[in-house]
């Protein structure tokens, strides 16, 4: 992403090393330490949705939060 941007294609998605998701994760924490939290909560009402989609939409839905947490 470049600086400045909050949202991302599923292309760019398909792309993110695990760091890069690490850094979205980093600096959503920054921003809103529940996050983690939200996730695991998520994730474990919908495991076999976030397993059958993949990571790619894992990234966008973490891109997504940072989105809405920083426009809060």
């Amino acid at each position: 992403m470049s600086p400045g941007s909050s949202q991302i294609t599923p292309a760019q998605a398909s792309q993110l090393s695990p760091q890069q998701v690490q850094d979205v994760v980093k600096e959503a924490h920054q921003i809103n330490p529940g996050v983690a939290d939200q996730l695991a909560a998520f994730y474990s009402q919908h495991s076999a949705l976030i397993k059958t989609l993949g990571g790619a939409v894992l990234a966008i839905a973490m891109a997504k939060m940072k989105d809405h947490v920083s426009q809060s």
